[in-house]
């Protein structure tokens, strides 16, 4: 948003309302504007993208930018559901088979790790892998 809202030469000297019409017609940029106000206004926000930001905060804003838009385009019900702040981005493309479901577990703690396998894995996942350990 700094870009934006930065006189000309350092940024496009805009205002958030001009930017609001400009993307009127266009749902997912709509969306990604809205979503970008957001989370300019979260103190805690860890996914910043300015005109400053780092490349990992760069890549991170474009491939949420790249979810939102294959959502609208080839899941628009699920898209409904981020829009309206019921799933997020990533919940989303799990729900929709874009993305793998991934969980983290604690590499230092073994009944940690194992409480965490048990609570995400199915039986059959579970066996699998005890399986797939024995064999090691």
């Amino acid at each position: 948003m700094d870009f934006v809202l930065a006189p000309p030469t350092a940024g496009l000297g805009a205002d958030i309302e001009l930017v609001r019409r400009i993307v009127a017609n266009d749902p997912v940029a709509r969306e990604l504007l809205e979503h970008a106000l957001r989370d300019t206004q979260s103190p805690d926000q860890k996914t910043s993208v300015s005109a400053g930001g780092s490349h990992e905060e760069k890549q991170l804003g474009k491939a949420h930018q790249a979810a939102l838009k294959r959502l609208h385009r080839d899941a628009p019900e699920i898209y409904k559901k981020v829009v309206a702040g019921e799933l997020s981005t990533n919940a989303a493309m799990v729900e929709a088979g874009f993305r793998t479901r991934t969980f983290s577990v604690p590499a230092t703690r073994p009944e940690a790790c194992a409480r965490s396998l048990k609570k995400n894995l199915s039986e059959a996942h579970l066996r699998e892998l005890v399986k797939l350990l024995a064999d090691t």
